[in-house]
């Protein structure tokens, strides 16, 4: 009877060393579900200098905000490398990780994360680069952003739009008073060679077209009829942004004043109002007073 005991010693013995080991992340999963998130996305893949990068996106739908952490697994430990320190937010990972991966966008070796985080209105999007040292985190501010392959070379840029000019620019003289919510600045930015630099020069072909774009906007808007005056001037400045990152800023500001001026029509007090309002944005924008 001794040797089948032994046998059997044996073979429960070899069992537990073949044992799978303990995944070293699930103690943080469990304390992430104690504190009410539930797992939203998880993006795991291997590091180029060992071990596996894994992010996670948690949810909290009581309290209505979502957390990102982004763990270096390597030799049965997990060390946190990386996390979103905003609150109050939804993250959501961008489109380029669909296929699970965390691409090489900057073009160094690095492996990158891109995700946008939206509250209180607004979108931001930031951008993180992993090396063996670390976490590198984008600095540059990025409201609105997406990455798009503008130019169909294979790789994404960084079209960024912010709001120079104040997210509700107001129109008002006497009683008259519009708001533009639109009127967006976007720049454009290329990873490359481990940077993210401004680009916008180097991309007139895409902001030909939108300036098109807004143009044709502009034809379909007769704000006299409408009472849209605020749409019309977001649309108006948006172009004048355009010509301006193209390095034309002087002929921006002159479509900008054909487009936005009294017509012959207009009572005395809406012409003076607009050529207040055209002033007061020529102080804002920095115009010099030569530039019609």
């Amino acid at each position: 009877m001794r040797a089948p005991l032994v046998a059997a010693a044996w073979l429960a013995f070899a069992g537990q060393a073949r044992a799978a080991p303990a995944d070293p992340l699930a103690a943080e999963l469990e304390k992430a579900k104690a504190e009410g998130f539930s797992m939203k996305r998880k993006l795991v893949v291997p590091a180029p200098w060992g071990g596996r990068l894994a992010t996670y996106v948690f949810s909290n739908d009581a309290e209505d905000f979502d957390r990102l952490r982004t763990w270096h697994v390597k030799g049965g430990k997990a060390a946190l490398v990386y996390y979103e320190a905003s609150s109050s937010q939804r993250i959501e990972p961008d489109a380029v990780h669909a296929q699970g991966r965390l691409p090489d966008l900057y073009g160094d070796g690095s492996r990158a994360l891109a995700y946008t985080v939206s509250g209180a209105g607004r979108t931001q999007l930031r951008l993180v680069r992993f090396l063996r040292g670390g976490a590198v985190p984008e600095r540059t501010p990025l409201p609105g952003g997406v990455l798009q392959d503008l130019d169909g070379d294979g790789r994404p840029e960084v079209l960024s739009r912010s709001t120079p000019l104040g997210r509700f620019l107001t129109i008002e003289c006497g009683g008259f008073f519009s708001m533009a919510q639109e009127a967006q600045r976007t720049t454009i930015y290329e990873l490359r060679d481990g940077k993210l630099s401004p680009a916008s020069l180097s991309h007139a072909r895409w902001f030909d077209g939108h300036i098109a774009q807004l143009e044709g906007e502009l034809a379909g808007l007769d704000p006299r009829n409408t009472r849209r005056y605020g749409d019309y001037l977001s649309a108006a400045l948006s172009l004048y942004f355009d010509f301006a990152e193209k390095g034309l800023p002087r002929q921006g500001w002159s479509r900008f004043s054909e487009l936005f001026r009294p017509s012959s029509g207009d009572p005395r007090p809406v012409a003076d109002c607009i050529f207040q309002v055209r002033g007061d944005l020529r102080r804002r924008l920095n115009v010099p007073e030569q530039w019609e």
